[in-house]
């Protein structure tokens, strides 16, 4: 039985798993159905951290502080559960669709529909770097992960930024060379685990924007070393598009420096340049526009299909947990892991020192 028909057979606690949403390095989202069919998302740390008592409650302090969060642009945090050395998120519910597939199925997108995008998704990682907390964000938080994968449109026409819930934070993940459409969007300074801050961000969203509005990423390469090359050398070609207005191209060339003290020091100033950009181009989309692509994505596209998943070996080792059947071997991984921190953003931190497409 394929993997993705097995879930359907699966309960999480109150919870019914209905299909795999995402897989990451440090966890697994599910779309679920739980009391009265209400619809859900349930995302499960990976088997490593399920299986350290410590780790597993220190995910879970993780999820009560995301609930606590007023965030806009994060899928709400409304619960966490544990049950038979299990542990979970409840999430919002998250039908709807990632950007990539919509650039995937529409090519290029609309540079007002861009800008409109990068200009509410900078204030939103703005508010997220903001916060200052003692045990998971002494300097603010940073996502780190920011791509057209994570970038999410609802039926209802928000906009959600996934993956800060169950991301491994800091060095790069095993299996790279499986996963190159999403880590095409790591910054420099990831590439040489030289560590992330507000600028990382920058440069991801600015990328994600700069492929959405060309219909490329232009470091994306068939293979996983000449794209991390491309990336470190930051050479930028010309956008395949005439009518890219040039205000609009000179900001994303300021995020994508390779040097971090030549882009935006911070989100919210992307912000404000990306709403000057927006001025010469009608004003940004409103609300009832962005309900209106989500309406015409449903038309079009219909459900939002079956997402390739990025890390079946993890799906696979939780649904024998939850199935309750044996844990099977480890796979022989041709390629090691790459060096770096295995650090979470749930884990406590150290005390402080001291338009619509064309």
């Amino acid at each position: 039985m394929r993997l993705r028909e097995r879930v359907p057979e699966l309960q999480v606690g109150a919870f019914r798993c209905v299909r795999p949403f995402e897989a990451g390095r440090a966890s697994v989202s599910l779309h679920a159905a739980g009391p009265g069919d209400a619809a859900a998302t349930l995302v499960l740390p990976v088997l490593p951290v399920q299986d350290d008592p410590a780790a597993r409650e220190a995910f879970l302090r993780f999820g009560e502080f995301l609930a606590g969060l007023e965030l806009p642009l994060l899928p709400a945090v409304v619960g966490v559960g544990r049950e038979d050395g299990l542990a979970w998120l409840v999430l919002e519910p998250l039908d709807g669709w990632d950007l990539a597939a919509v650039a995937g199925r529409w090519g290029r997108l609309g540079a007002r529909l861009v800008a409109s995008l990068g200009a509410e998704v900078a204030r939103g990682l703005a508010a997220l770097h903001d916060l200052r907390d003692p045990r998971f964000a002494p300097a603010g938080l940073v996502h780190g992960g920011v791509s057209p994968h994570r970038l999410r449109l609802l039926r209802d026409g928000r906009l959600k930024l996934t993956g800060l819930e169950g991301r491994a934070a800091g060095g790069l993940p095993p299996h790279v060379a499986d996963n190159i459409d999403r880590y095409a969007f790591l910054a420099p300074e990831q590439l040489d685990l030289l560590g992330a801050d507000a600028r990382t961000d920058v440069y991801a969203l600015g990328l994600t924007l700069w492929t959405l509005a060309t219909g490329r990423n232009p470091f994306r390469r068939p293979r996983a070393t000449a794209t991390f090359e491309a990336i470190l050398a930051g050479e930028l070609p010309r956008p395949p598009r005439d009518d890219l207005p040039d205000r609009f191209e000179r900001v994303l060339r300021r995020c994508l420096a390779p040097d971090p003290d030549d882009r935006f020091v911070s989100c919210a100033d992307l912000a404000v340049a990306l709403d000057e950009v927006l001025r010469g181009m009608g004003g940004p989309m409103s609300p009832e526009e962005w309900r209106d692509l989500a309406e015409e994505l449903a038309e079009d596209a219909g459900g939002e299909g079956e997402r390739r998943l990025a890390y079946p070996e993890a799906v696979a080792g939780l649904v024998g947990r939850l199935a309750r059947e044996p844990a099977p071997p480890e796979p022989d991984l041709e390629e090691a892991p790459a060096p770096g921190t295995d650090a979470r953003p749930w884990e406590e931190a150290p005390p402080p020192a001291g338009e619509p497409p064309e």
